[in-house]
């Protein structure tokens, strides 16, 4: 199964979000399927500095890592078109959903959520 995964972050090192993101797709590598990290920036350079393993894609998108609204919108669209093709948009992101009500359930494929903060 082709997973795209989209969470808008900037990747800070204050939290722990960003450990759990990597072991998640890594996980969901291990048993079989294709997974797609949708990014404005800084996975890999977070992955180095704490000396993780990036097993899966990771598609850096044209926009900025600003928390602001504009950009994140322009985050979501262009992550969904990239992943247009792709089976299954996994999320922890919760303004991502509040953002799909906006637009036909036909322009992307399933979304799993997975809940932490609500």
């Amino acid at each position: 199964m082709k997973i795209s995964y989209i969470y808008h972050t900037n990747h800070d090192t204050k939290s722990a979000h960003n450990n759990q993101i990597i072991h998640t797709c890594n996980a969901l590598i291990k048993t079989g399927h294709e997974v797609t990290v949708f990014t404005a920036g800084g996975l890999r350079e977070y992955a180095a500095k704490h000396d993780l393993t990036i097993s899966f894609n990771v598609h850096q998108t044209t926009t900025l890592r600003e928390i602001s609204s504009i950009e994140q919108i322009l985050y979501y669209f262009e992550a969904i078109w990239a992943g247009r093709s792709h089976d299954v948009i996994y999320t922890r992101d919760i303004s991502f959903l509040k953002f799909l009500t906006l637009i036909p359930s036909s322009a992307y494929p399933p979304v799993v959520f997975e809940a932490h903060k609500c």
